[in-house]
């Protein structure tokens, strides 16, 4: 329910708090007394975009708050829960901040959020209607949505969109499997490819790296391989050098006779050194002058690299490759081998869719008998009598199928027994909409929501504006119901009752607004019947209406 409305710096209205009660106001006030522009202000609480900046002075910002009390309002708790808004209280602010550039700043309880979210929120808590403004009548879409209010079981609403959107899903699937079956067998034929040029490689990260460090290792074992090899064919057995010191130790046995004693040293050094020349080539026979298969790993690693080319990636990504390509490779198959499963699923869900679509429109027509009974009634009150109503349903092409219906109801009525059964706006007057609109709202349970009506009494004579006003007070029985009047039979019928002034002071226009008392009530009903000069007759039809 509405309970504040603050205003600052918008059109006319400088600065305004109006503070609103359950069951039924009245706002009357002098034509042009700025009436409508608080509902205009609120108005930019349930639209995106602005068509003109509202401010009353350019050079500030447009403030538009709006305090609604959400107990009873469970949708407005789960978007806020959604949105991890909280709602201290069961109270809710909704603010619209309007700069002087035109930008627009949204926020929920002091929260910054967007205009879309601010927008959704105000939409669920309060409905504007003017006497033109019936777009629930007009849009078969919102009357769908209003007959479901009247059906029995709801859950069967549930099951027929789960349904519908499964069925959908599945469809959607098996035309696109389809319209690319030629695509994936050419995606499965180029991922076999890249499967087969990498699975003799088995690429991975860590196998690329080590192969080039093994190289590099290969590269240093070769060099020290020749260096090894020099040497040991200059100590082998039978080298020049060996047979140099054979040849040196023979010529000192020859002569040994002549220096016994030198020539048996040097005897001894040349062993010696022949022993080193074995020893020295034990040693190098014991290093591992094997190089390794040099070849084969540049080979391995040139693959990697061509490879890479070739797929236009990293030689340590083509591991990566691999795998994606084998996952992908399996999926596409998959999808081409379940077609035939997706089929069968497709035909099934479209049965279960249609058999809770069938049950939901059996539940539709009884509600549209109870809805077309209960308008009746209203429209009988309200002097409609001749005015016949009916919901309609039109039978839909499979292709035309919606998530909730595969007949589609819409309002038709005829306001003179001799015409035809027509959509509404093709066939009722201003004053006659705005009665059916309140016949409608009166038939439906929509009890959480501000009902704010703009004038809708406007051109229907004084019988009809009293039978109005006490549908409007039958509707405010358990709401907040707001009516901008000019009527008096409307504003008699009111619980509460808001007077709107203008006044000016040093060239500046102030808007004001009051609640009044039971006298001042009877002072305004009077000025409702009589104009400006307020008679004794006035007074006493004033004091009629109001008992």
């Amino acid at each position: 329910m509405l309970k504040y409305l603050e205003i600052a710096n918008f059109i006319l209205i400088e600065q305004l708090k109006l503070s609103f009660m359950p069951g039924f106001t009245a706002i009357s006030g002098e034509t042009g007394a700025g009436k409508s522009i608080a509902i205009d202000a609120l108005k930019c609480l349930l639209i995106k975009r602005l068509n003109k900046h509202p401010a009353k002075d350019s050079s500030k910002a447009v403030i538009i708050s709006a305090n609604f009390a959400i107990e009873n309002s469970p949708q407005i708790k789960q978007i806020l829960a959604n949105n991890f808004i909280e709602a201290e209280d069961n109270q809710l602010i909704l603010k619209r901040v309007i700069d002087q550039a035109g930008k627009s700043l949204a926020f929920i309880n002091d929260q910054s959020c967007s205009v879309t979210l601010l927008n959704e929120l105000a939409l669920q808590l309060v409905e504007i209607h003017g006497q033109h403004d019936t777009n629930d009548l007009f849009s078969k879409a919102k009357q769908q949505e209003l007959l479901d209010q009247l059906v029995a079981d709801p859950q069967i609403s549930k099951l027929t969109t789960q349904h519908f959107h499964n069925w959908q899903k599945t469809k959607k699937e098996i035309i696109e499997i389809r319209a690319q079956e030629n695509s994936i067998q050419e995606e499965i034929s180029y991922l076999s490819q890249i499967i087969d040029d990498l699975d003799r490689l088995e690429p991975s990260e860590t196998d690329f790296t080590q192969l080039a460090a093994q190289k590099e290792q290969l590269k240093k074992q070769k060099d020290l391989s020749q260096t090894y090899q020099e040497i040991y064919q200059s100590f082998a057995s039978e080298s020049a050098l060996q047979q140099e010191i054979l040849q040196k130790q023979r010529l000192a046995s020859s002569k040994y006779d002549k220096d016994p004693e030198n020539f048996e040293q040097i005897n001894e050094y040349l062993e010696q050194a022949l022993i080193n020349f074995d020893k020295i080539c034990e040693l190098i026979a014991n290093q591992d002058s094997s190089a390794g298969n040099i070849e084969e790993i540049e080979e391995k690693i040139s693959d990697y690299k061509t490879l890479s080319r070739k797929y236009q990636t990293t030689p340590e990504q083509l591991g990566d490759l691999l795998l994606e390509s084998i996952r992908k490779k399996e999926t596409l198959s998959k999808a081409l081998d379940n077609l035939g499963d997706l089929t069968k699923q497709e035909i099934e869900q479209k049965q279960a869719y249609l058999k809770y679509a069938e049950q939901l429109h059996k539940l539709r027509l009884t509600a549209a008998k109870l809805l077309e009974t209960s308008i009746a009634a209203h429209l009988d009150d309200l002097y409609m009598s001749q005015t016949l109503f009916q919901v309609a349903f039109k039978d839909l092409d499979e292709t035309e199928y919606q998530a909730k219906a595969i007949k589609t109801p819409y309002f038709v009525a005829k306001t003179n027994p001799d015409m035809p059964f027509a959509e509404l706006e093709k066939i009722a007057s201003g004053g006659e909409l705005s009665r059916f609109m309140l016949a409608l709202k009166l038939s439906l349970n929509e009890s959480f929501k501000t009902l704010i009506f703009d004038e809708i009494d406007t051109g229907i004579s004084g019988k009809v504006s009293e039978a109005v006003g006490k549908k409007l007070k039958l509707l405010a029985s358990e709401r907040c119901i707001i009516v901008i009047t000019h009527q008096p039979q409307v504003a008699a019928q009111a619980k509460h009752h808001l007077k709107v002034s203008k006044s000016y002071e040093n060239n500046r226009t102030f808007i004001t607004q009051h609640y009044l008392n039971p006298a001042e009530q009877l002072e305004e009903i009077a000025r409702m019947i009589s104009g400006s000069e307020i008679t004794t007759a006035a007074k006493l039809a004033a004091k009629k209406l109001i008992a």
